[in-house]
């Protein structure tokens, strides 16, 4: 049996995590906390500008089918590798990075725990997704 990207599970995956970070960043979750750290308000927000959104949903999209791709190549079988592959993957590629560029911004250890907090969350549903949700190809042999 031959696994192939499952698109509709990308797809929901993609929406699924551009509402985790809408309830992440909420005032019920750590909106309040992440403002105050930065010293801003809700006001200082502009919420009218289409383009962070835009690059959190293309970030989304090539993350996941990335994730999915590497799955796949991985021929991983379980919803346990699925995880760990994908949270690899955060830490390896996004947690260090992220750390580093946060310290040469004078960005507080806070903030980046927030944001990484987020982030992470985001790569272990989609593990658990694409682990869960694979797409079976199957192939019949003629004899």
């Amino acid at each position: 049996m031959e696994y192939r990207i499952n698109h509709l599970a990308v797809w929901l995956l993609i929406l699924i995590q551009q509402g985790i970070g809408a309830l992440w960043y909420s005032s019920l979750l750590f909106g309040k906390k992440w403002m105050a750290l930065q010293g801003k308000t809700a006001v200082d927000l502009d919420k009218s500008d289409p383009v962070p959104f835009v690059l959190a949903f293309v970030a989304a999209v090539a993350l996941t089918y990335f994730i999915a791709w590497l799955i796949n190549r991985l021929n991983l079988k379980s919803i346990g590798a699925a995880i760990i592959v994908a949270v690899m993957v955060w830490f390896c590629t996004c947690f260090f990075e992220h750390l580093a560029y946060d310290a040469f911004r004078d960005i507080t250890l806070g903030i980046t725990l927030i944001d990484m907090g987020q982030t992470l969350l985001k790569y272990v549903v989609i593990g658990v997704g694409l682990g869960a949700w694979k797409k079976k190809i199957y192939r019949f042999s003629s004899r």
